[in-house]
């Protein structure tokens, strides 16, 4: 059998391609909508892709299942879990598979595994070469249940099922994995950096009994023990976890994709635009605060950008996307589509402006301070600390006030109206996102030069806890 892995940065997501060395008959694994990089795949190495295989119904990332299938002319049949019942089978789906059935690609035999926990219909493929031995397993994968150093976290579908599902998981990990042997290969459907899970490794793979020796959440607790560790210091989730996992179960709408570009629009397009559009400016946080146009969210360009969009952005509301140089937009048009979102009216390339006057006149500025400023200011501003809860534990100001980015939409009423508010992250680029999108919101914001990274450089006071 040969596997090939296919890696989006940002989201940290690991799709495959696995087909048999003779018959060349495969299938690709929890694919994003990224579809051009594995039909290069499967054209240039010769593959007959016969099935498309889902682990689980995602949260982070829009299924390509559907995509990939209509650009391979129907020909795959997409394959998918029927254990959680009817509200969690996708509709798109050619085929529901029960615990233990199988796929055959040639004489490569994948067996799929129930293992709820992370997700109520969560299943493994589990893999075998019939051809050396049809009793052995060689390798799995492992979707969102095991990850190189970290396991799914159960706590994505709300309070109601959290307890249920970590039941589910607590007893997937130790009453099913126990039945794969220690020499098996593990390929997870995520690296570091995901937010599937806390603390994911940075290897994509690894082996069964690794993790075993290694892996903190595979070592034996009580339950309630375990459960409390495992939830400790969670990262919150994107709101549009909870959207993306209904769009992953009724299927995109293949007959309202934007098939070209957006257009480039001029200044006096946007500016018509703006009243029913959401900005969002991707340029370098420096060049944003020196000016840009009202009420813009400055999401700017980086291997994080698609994680940042998704837990800002208004999922329902149309896109104007500002940049510095037309190339950017292909990127973020791409990055945005991997999470579901296609509804962008324009593009707004500022460099192109010949009127450079006139969009001066227009501009908006978002103030930066320095820390020394803050420090001079401390009784008069609101400081808003919007780092994850492992990096606010790890040392924050005292008189601080913590909200993690991801929960900023659904906080507002925590926050002054009436006094500045002075955003700090890890280094200010979070931070620049936070307070442009308060700024949007009718909040005063401004953004600590530098974070918490210059804060602790000059020496000044810090708890950790």
């Amino acid at each position: 059998m040969i596997i090939r892995k296919f890696f989006t940065p940002g989201l940290a997501i690991t799709s495959y391609i696995i087909y048999d060395e003779d018959s060349l008959e495969g299938a690709v694994i929890d694919p994003t909508r990224h579809t051009e990089q594995y039909l290069r795949c499967i054209q240039q190495e010769n593959v007959n892709i016969t099935h498309i295989l889902e682990t689980h119904v995602h949260a982070d990332f829009a299924s390509g299942a559907q995509e990939l299938k209509a650009a391979l002319k129907d020909k795959p049949k997409i394959v998918c879990s029927s254990m959680g019942g009817q509200s969690w089978s996708p509709h798109y789906a050619d085929q529901l598979v029960n615990d233990r059935d199988e796929i055959m690609l040639g004489s490569t035999r994948l067996q799929a595994w129930h293992t709820p926990g992370h997700t109520p219909e969560h299943i493994i493929w589990v893999v075998y070469d019939d051809r050396r031995d049809p009793h052995i397993p060689a390798l799995a994968f492992t979707g969102d249940l095991l990850f190189v150093g970290s396991i799914g976290r159960p706590d994505l579908l709300g309070e109601e099922i959290q307890k249920k599902l970590a039941n589910q998981l607590y007893d997937t990990i130790f009453h099913t994995l126990p039945k794969l042997p220690d020499f098996i290969e593990i390929y997870p459907s995520h690296g570091a950096g995901s937010l599937c899970g806390k603390g994911i490794g940075a290897r994509q793979s690894s082996t069964l009994g690794y993790e075993r020796k290694c892996n903190q959440w595979l070592q034996p607790l009580p339950f309630e023990e375990w459960k409390e560790k495992l939830l400790k210091e969670m990262p919150a989730a994107p709101a549009y976890f909870k959207t993306m996992k209904q769009i992953n179960v009724t299927g995109i709408d293949m007959s309202s994709l934007q098939q070209e570009l957006p257009p480039l629009l001029t200044l006096d397009q946007t500016l018509k635009l703006m009243a029913t559009c959401q900005i969002i400016d991707v340029r370098d946080p420096f060049v944003f605060a020196a000016g840009h146009l009202k009420n813009a969210i400055n999401i700017p360009l980086s291997a994080s950008f698609v994680t940042w969009a998704g837990a800002v952005l208004s999922p329902d509301k149309e896109l104007i996307i500002v940049v510095g140089d037309t190339p950017e937009a292909l990127f973020v048009i791409q990055s945005l589509k991997v999470i579901g979102i296609n509804t962008i009216k324009g593009i707004c390339n500022v460099s192109t402006h010949h009127n450079m006057q006139e969009w001066l006149e227009i501009q908006h500025a978002t103030p930066m301070l320095s820390v020394d400023e803050v420090v001079a200011k401390k009784n008069e501003v609101h400081m808003l600390d919007v780092r994850t809860p492992s990096e606010w534990h790890s040392g924050h100001i005292q008189e601080a006030h913590h909200i993690e980015m991801a929960l900023i939409n659904s906080s507002f009423d925590l926050l002054p109206k009436n006094a500045p508010i002075a955003v700090f992250c890890h280094s200010g680029t979070r931070a620049s996102i936070i307070a442009s999108l308060l700024k949007s919101h009718g909040f005063f914001a401004s953004v600590v030069r530098g974070g918490m990274q210059e804060w602790l450089k000059k020496g000044l006071p810090s708890v950790s806890g």
